[in-house]
This record gives structure tokens, C-alpha cells and sequence, in this order.
């Protein structure tokens, strides 16, 4: 291991390299964290002598924290790649055939979907390949302007994050995109929680497959047609952890800890830094695909609330109640949440209202009032709730997911 930081950090615990000869033997190798990759990079994350310049240096974010930024060559970008044709072969997609949409960070130069897909990708596949049918849409365009390009292309197969998704269902139930009717819709970037699933499967009528992927680690994980979550085992070893990094068994939550397989530039070894949740199974799919499942993908850790007695609740379930409230009064009005904790047994839910949608079905009032109850139902007597409305929910950089959770509670103070 040529890597500084791996090198050192063995070399500082006296891992006994020689006797790592599987992925069996994985466990005898430490933990990587996001720590570790941030506060060694640029040079001391990948190995020496490695051409910066024919590599693309990837920067990650979202509600894990700060930025993190991770090399990858651009032949590791182009194998990523098409390893997806495996996620569209498994739901009956044909890639040269069926009109497919990608909406992304695309005229954002540096940007992944710029340089990678856009610049790489395409153009350099289009040397041997036609991509007539296939449209690139930037982030930056309007709601409004997006639903206009999908209405005169009508794709088969949209491809983007579930922020989208939902803007574009709200769109679609105020009565544009006639034409807008896809069967399929693949969602990355961010957890897809079942409430938004269903609003968005119900209104175009089309079938969400989720993809499991990020920066680090590439690849990793599809939904196939009886909606199993694969994982690519010729390309990720997965892990999952306990809070003491040790294995859990299976069909018992845990920590992701990921090793990628392939590639050059910054190595991936056992690396926490996603912050994801999963569970294993051993159960096999009856699909047809030879390959492991994980049984549940819960998503990013999230802070838990903690009342005031210190007792603690799973945020898991709070981070429903927007939804669930929203379904049962019939409206989308809410666009965005928050929920933020500064002391115990208190929090505020900041709340961004859809504009289109202020003045269309219930109050304000009453879905405040419904979301006081619901909350306050979820967490008993021990908890405050303030529903507060903002413009906008804060973010340190662009495309980046704010936490559903934000909380400021030191957790080892409390109970468990």
C-alpha cells in the first residue's frame, strides 16, 4: 500500500499486512472515515506519482457533513458507468432504445454529471454509439422549463434525485406535462422515503428504481423488478458495522463500511464516510440476478431527538410525519423540511411552503395544527414542538442535501 494514508495508518497499528490475502481478512484493516480522507487530501490520498491531470477529482457533500473530495481516473468513471447498464437490463430498459433523461449538475463546470457524464461519458461513446435518445437537462432550469422539455421529448426513463422527482409530481398534478408519462424513473443522491415513492409512482403512473450509489464508492446497489436491492459484489465489499465497528449479523442494522474493488486514484477501504444504514440478508432474489441483497437500506444516520429527560427517540420515525400528515390531508404543500434541536424536549420543524400550492386545499392553519399533533403524538409529553415557516432551508453549498435532522445535543449525555 503505496497510499500515504493507509500506509501510515497501518504502519502506526502494526497491521499485519501479509496475512490480509482475501476479503475474509478485511476486518484486520481499520476504519477509514470522512475525517480521514478530508484532512489528507489533495496529495496524501492517493499514490505517488498518480496523474492528477487525467483524473477527476470528485467532491462530496450533502447531510453527511463537509466536504469531502476523493480522486478517480477516468477509466474508473467510465467502468461505473457502465456497470449501470446492469440496473437497466434488470427492469427491462433498453438503453439504445427507450428515451431516457438525465436531470443533473449538468453546464456546472467541474461538476460530476459535467465533466464525467456529459464531457467523458457521452462524448466519448458517441464516437460509436448514437445518443439520439438520450437528453441531458441541467439543475439550474426551472420546474417549469424542465416539464416543458420532457413534454416535447416524452421519455421513457427519467433519471434524477428525489427532490426532483416530487417538484416535477406537483408539477405534473397542477396540469402540466400531458405528455410526461415515463415508465420508469431511477432516483439517486439521496435516501427516497416510501411516502414520496408512492405520491410520485401515483401520479405519473411509472415504477421508481432506487440506486444505491456515491462518489466514493461508485456503484453499489439497484432495485431490480420485484424491487430487491442488489449490490454489485464483483465491484463493492459491504460491510455492516456496529458502533464499535465490529459486525453485526444478519437482518440486524448496522453501519455501512465499504471497500471498493477497482479502480485508481484514492482508494476506498473500509470507509464509514457515507453514513449509511443497512441491513443484510442472505435470502437470494428470484429475479434472476446472481447477486447478494441487502435486505433494507434505512439511509443516513440520522441524529436522534431527545426529550427532556434525555431519553432519546429514533429520528427515523419524525422524519415520516411531513408526509404521512401531508397524505392524509390530501395536499403537497410542504416542499421542504427541517427539523432543528437546540436544547432538550424541544424542537422546531422549519417548514418551506410550495407557493403554487399555499392557497389550494387545507389551511396553513389546520396543517400546522396537524403537524403539532402528529409530532407530539410520536414523542408523548416530553417534547415541545414549534412549526415554523421559512423561505428556504439552509445549506452551506449548492446541490447540497441539508439534514432532515439538525440537532445540537450532545448525545452522550443522554440516555439511551
Amino acid at each position: 500500500m503505496k497510499v500515504p494514508l493507509y500506509k501510515e495508518r497501518y504502519c502506526a497499528l502494526n497491521v499485519p499486512l501479509h496475512q490480509v490475502n482475501s476479503l475474509r481478512d478485511i476486518v484486520m484493516l481499520p476504519i477509514i472515515t470522512k475525517d480521514d480522507l478530508r484532512k489528507n487530501a489533495p496529495d496524501r490520498i492517493i499514490p505517488p506519482g498518480f496523474r492528477k491531470n487525467q483524473a477527476h477529482l470528485f467532491t462530496s457533500s450533502g447531510s453527511t457533513g463537509e466536504p469531502v473530495a476523493i480522486y478517480k481516473d477516468y477509466l474508473t468513471v467510465l467502468r461505473g458507468q457502465i456497470i449501470g447498464l446492469r440496473m437497466y437490463k434488470a427492469n427491462g430498459i433498453n438503453w439504445r432504445k427507450h428515451r431516457i433523461v438525465h436531470i443533473g449538475d449538468f453546464d456546472i463546470p467541474g461538476s460530476y454529471d459535467e465533466e464525467c457524464l456529459k464531457n467523458f461519458f457521452y462524448k466519448n461513446l458517441g464516437t460509436f454509439f448514437n445518443f439520439n435518445n438520450v437528453r441531458l437537462i441541467s439543475f439550474k432550469a426551472q420546474g417549469k422549463d424542465i416539464m416543458q422539455e420532457l413534454n416535447s421529448f416524452r421519455p421513457d426513463v427519467i433519471y434524477t434525485d428525489p427532490h426532483i422527482l416530487r417538484e416535477l409530481a406537483v408539477l405534473k398534478t397542477s396540469g402540466l406535462g400531458e405528455y410526461v408519462s415515463p415508465h420508469w424513473f431511477i432516483s439517486n443522491g439521496a435516501t427516497l422515503n416510501p411516502p414520496l415513492r408512492t405520491f410520485v409512482e401515483e401520479v405519473f403512473g411509472g415504477k421508481i428504481i432506487d440506486n444505491f450509489g456515491s462518489s466514493e464508492g461508485g456503484a453499489i446497489a439497484f432495485q431490480c423488478l420485484q424491487g430487491n436491492y442488489h449490490f454489485n459484489s464483483d465491484l463493492v465489499h459491504i460491510e455492516v458495522i456496529d458502533e464499535e465497528n465490529c459486525p453485526v449479523g444478519m437482518h440486524v442494522e448496522g453501519r455501512l463500511a465499504l471497500t471498493r474493488l477497482y479502480g485508481k486514484g484514492t482508494p476506498i477501504i473500509r470507509y464509514t464516510g457515507m453514513n449509511d444504514i443497512l441491513v443484510l440478508t442472505e435470502r437470494r432474489c428470484t429475479c434472476g440476478l446472481n447477486l447478494p441483497l441487502i435486505e433494507k437500506i434505512v439511509g443516513r444516520r440520522l441524529s436522534p431527538i431527545v426529550l427532556a429527560n434525555g431519553r432519546t427517540l429514533s429520528g427515523f420515525s419524525f422524519i415520516q410525519i411531513p408526509y404521512m400528515v401531508m397524505k392524509s390531508l390530501g395536499t403537497d404543500k410542504i416542499k421542504q423540511f427541517q427539523i432543528l434541536q437546540k436544547k432538550r424536549g424541544e424542537i422546531d420543524v422549519l417548514i418551506v411552503i410550495d407557493e403554487s400550492l399555499r392557497y389550494i386545499g387545507p389551511s396553513l392553519d389546520i396543517l400546522y395544527q396537524e403537524l403539532q399533533r402528529a409530532f407530539r403524538k410520536e414523542a408523548g409529553n416530553g417534547l415541545e414542538v414549534s412549526i415554523r415557516e421559512i423561505k428556504e432551508i439552509p445549506k452551506r453549498r449548492a446541490r447540497e442535501y441539508p439534514p432532515l435532522i439538525k440537532s445540537y445535543i450532545n448525545i452522550n449525555d443522554c440516555e439511551r
